[in-house]
């Protein structure tokens, strides 16, 4: 059935593209009836990631109407199979929804877009195949923040762990499209729309609910680890624009997460991170990131003295350790282990002394 909505495209026939990709998504949606029927779920998101794949290599220069149907369906069938009983244990929702939206999976979506991206990366500024299919990604990932929030959300309502899989869906295709506007081939309105929809994705995750239960829980999964490596990459790749407003996005999920103490010391290491953040971009942005906090300690949310002193004295330890190195499995920490230890120490205590000033 995938193949024919493909076929469908090439000839120019949108209205049967709709058709046959809601068909596809309704049989997909028995697998959230009955348990037998799982594997349907499965097939079917695996043949709208089949169908997403190809229909951004055609050579047909307007899928925009293709692409928004088959994303429409994927979220259809995606919300509907996350009131499916899930458990650590069982991991039904990253399991059948894996084949779209898994990071992990040689056959996923994201797996083979990468293969892509690398392979456009490399065509020559005049080929005009990767212009289309560059033109093509562009339009699929239009409006992709709205169907994401969507189901990122649910996925933190039902407390499912395919939560995980939704934070590295978004983190990776930001990264996807970031490096995909730095393309020869890719024009500049192109360009700027690619980083443009990147930016909107990563900002589903200022969505996040901030009570503390979901808070505990969406740090389980290392959201501040995320958004660090993201800022980083934009950088990285010279989107700098981009890389401050993640870096913003960051510091905002710090004080957001950090209202609470919990065994993710969210407000203290998303402090050491923005502060390590910060120092790779310069002193402009370091007195930048130093009003920022001053500023969102004086806001009526502001952490409560008990949460800042805990975070202040995480932040001195930190500092204090310093240089530190060797292998470490966090991005954060890896970062950190890289700078002048000279200019971050400082940094580090002037901050934890901006969360608890000493008493006079």
């Amino acid at each position: 059935m995938g193949r024919s909505v493909l076929h469908f495209l090439i000839e120019g026939k949108p209205d049967e593209v709709a058709t046959l990709t809601q068909e596809i998504a309704l049989i997909a949606c028995t697998g959230c009836a009955k348990e037998n029927y799982r594997p349907v779920t499965m097939e079917g998101m695996a043949q709208l990631a089949n169908l997403t794949f190809d229909v951004v290599r055609c050579k047909n220069r307007n899928t925009r109407f293709a692409t928004g149907e088959i994303r429409r369906n994927v979220a259809l069938i995606s919300q509907l199979f996350l009131k499916v009983p899930d458990s650590p244990l069982s991991n039904n929702h990253s399991t059948y929804l894996g084949p779209y939206y898994s990071s992990t999976s040689a056959e996923s979506l994201r797996i083979r877009l990468t293969a892509l991206v690398n392979a456009l990366s490399q065509e020559q500024a005049d080929n005009e195949d990767a212009q289309t299919v560059i033109r093509n990604i562009e339009q699929w990932a239009d409006g992709l923040y709205e169907t994401t929030k969507e189901l990122l959300l649910a996925a933190i309502a039902a407390r499912s762990h395919f939560t995980i899989a939704m934070i590295q869906w978004i983190a990776g295709l930001t990264e996807l499209l970031l490096a995909l506007s730095n393309a020869p081939a890719c024009n500049p309105q192109t360009k700027k729309d690619l980083r443009n929809h990147a930016l909107w994705l990563v900002a589903t995750l200022t969505w996040i609910p901030d009570d503390k239960d979901s808070v505990t829980f969406v740090e389980t999964f290392q959201l501040t680890e995320a958004l660090f490596e993201a800022a980083t990459d934009a950088r990285n790749r010279g989107c700098d624009d981009v890389s401050k407003e993640i870096g913003e996005i960051l510091l905002s999920w710090t004080f957001k997460g950090g209202r609470y103490i919990t065994g993710w010391r969210v407000l203290a290491r998303g402090l050491c991170a923005c502060a390590a953040f910060a120092l790779m971009e310069g002193d402009g942005d370091v007195d930048a990131l130093k009003t920022d906090i001053r500023k969102r300690l004086q806001d009526d949310r502001a952490p409560e003295r008990e949460v800042l002193e805990h975070a202040a004295r995480g932040i001195h330890q930190k500092a204090d350790s310093l240089p530190v190195h060797g292998h470490w499995s966090s991005r954060i920490d890896a970062a950190i282990s890289r700078l002048d230890y000279r200019s971050l120490a400082p940094l580090l205590n002037e901050i934890a002394t901006m969360l608890s000033p000493p008493s006079r």
